[in-house]
C-alpha cells in the first residue's frame, strides 16, 4: 500500500559532509516506531533515474541537463549555482516535472530555529526588526588549505566566493534595515548572529552547527537598558535551550522524506519554500561577487 511504502534515499557525493548526511539517515532508520514520520530506507545510488528520493550533495555546481522524473527528489548542497540564471534552469527543470526541490541548509530544521523566529515575531518583545548581523569563520589549518575542495576553485567554484580567504559585507534595504555577514578561512571557528530590534535583541553562538548535537541555546534580551550608575545592564538576557532528540542533519532528512511522501502518496505538489529561499540566497551571492568584482562598488540586488 502507498501508505506505508518506504522513501529511498541514494546518495550522490564527492566530500566528507555525506558522511555526515549518511548519520541522519542512519538515525531516522534507528527511530522508535511509536514516533510517526515517513518511513526512510537508505539505498545505493544507480546510473539511471530512480523511482526514489535523491539526496545530492555537491561541492561544486548542479549538473546543467539534470535527469528528472516525477519520483526524483533532490537536496542539494549550497550554493546551488554558480548565479542565478544557472539556478533559474534547476529550478525550471524542477518544477516542470513536478520534482521537490531543497538546498541542504540544516540549521534551518533544528527546532531552535522555530523557536528564535517566534521571539522574532514579538511584537512586544522584540519590536521591528532593524539589523542582522553574522559571522562564520573556520581555521582549518596548512593541510585544509592546500587539500580542501573549498579552496579550489576548479572543484567549488563559489566555495568562498571564488575561494576569496576572508569576506566581508553589508546589505541595505530602502526601508533602513541593515545585514552584514563576515565569513572566513582565516580564523577561529566562529558561527554568531545578532539580530536587533527596536524592543530587543537575540544572540547565537553555534547557529551553522550546534556545540552539542541534543540541545541548541539563544540568548534574548528585551526592554535592556543600564543599571544605577552603569555598574551593568538589566534586566539580564534570558538564556533559552531547545532541546532535540534527532541532530539538525536528521530533522533535514525527515522533513524531506515528509515532502516527498506528500507527493507519491497522496499526490500533493512540490512546495515551493525550498526554491524561494534558495533563490534569495543565490541572488545576494551574485550581488556580493558583482561588488567584488566592480572594485567595491555598491550594486543592487536582483530579482
Amino acid at each position: 500500500m502507498l501508505e506505508n511504502k518506504p522513501v529511498r534515499f541514494g546518495r550522490l557525493a564527492c566530500a566528507n559532509i555525506a558522511r555526515k548526511v549518511s548519520k541522519g539517515h542512519k538515525a531516522l532508520t534507528k527511530r522508535p516506531p511509536s514516533r510517526p514520520s515517513a518511513a526512510v530506507r537508505s539505498t545505493r545510488p544507480r546510473s539511471s533515474c530512480p523511482r526514489m528520493a535523491s539526496l545530492t550533495r555537491l561541492t561544486s555546481t548542479a549538473p546543467t541537463k539534470p535527469c528528472l522524473t516525477r519520483h526524483l527528489l533532490k537536496i542539494v548542497q549550497q550554493p546551488v549555482a554558480l548565479n542565478v540564471s544557472e539556478l533559474d534552469k534547476i529550478l525550471e527543470a524542477c518544477e516542470s516535472n513536478g520534482v521537490q526541490y531543497m538546498d541542504a541548509t540544516m540549521w534551518m530544521h533544528h527546532p531552535r530555529t522555530a523557536k528564535m523566529k517566534e521571539f522574532l515575531a514579538e511584537p512586544e518583545r522584540f519590536g521591528k526588526l532593524k539589523s542582522v548581523h553574522s559571522i562564520f569563520s573556520y581555521d582549518g589549518g596548512p593541510d585544509f588549505l592546500k587539500t580542501d575542495n573549498r579552496v579550489k576553485p576548479d572543484l567549488d567554484a563559489l566555495g568562498r566566493l571564488g575561494v576569496i580567504m576572508t569576506c566581508g559585507a553589508s546589505l541595505s534595504w530602502g526601508d533602513g534595515k541593515i545585514a552584514t555577514f563576515s565569513c572566513s578561512f582565516l580564523t577561529n571557528l566562529t558561527m554568531d548572529i545578532n539580530c536587533g530590534g527596536t524592543k530587543g535583541n537575540l544572540r547565537i553562538h553555534d547557529f551553522v552547527i550546534p556545540f552539542q548535537e541534543n540541545v541548541g541555546q539563544f540568548y534574548a534580551a528585551s526592554k535592556s537598558k543600564f543599571a544605577e550608575l552603569a555598574l551593568g545592564c538589566e534586566p539580564i538576557p534570558s538564556e533559552h535551550a531547545v532541546m532535540t532528540d534527532l541532530p539538525q542533519e536528521a530533522l533535514m532528512v525527515s522533513e524531506f522524506a515528509r515532502l516527498a511522501a506528500n507527493i507519491e502518496r497522496n499526490g500533493s505538489k512540490p512546495e515551493k519554500k525550498w526554491p524561494t529561499i534558495s533563490r534569495k540566497t543565490q541572488l545576494a551571492l551574485d550581488a556580493v561577487k558583482a561588488l567584488i568584482e566592480k572594485g567595491f562598488e555598491p550594486v543592487e540586488v536582483g530579482n
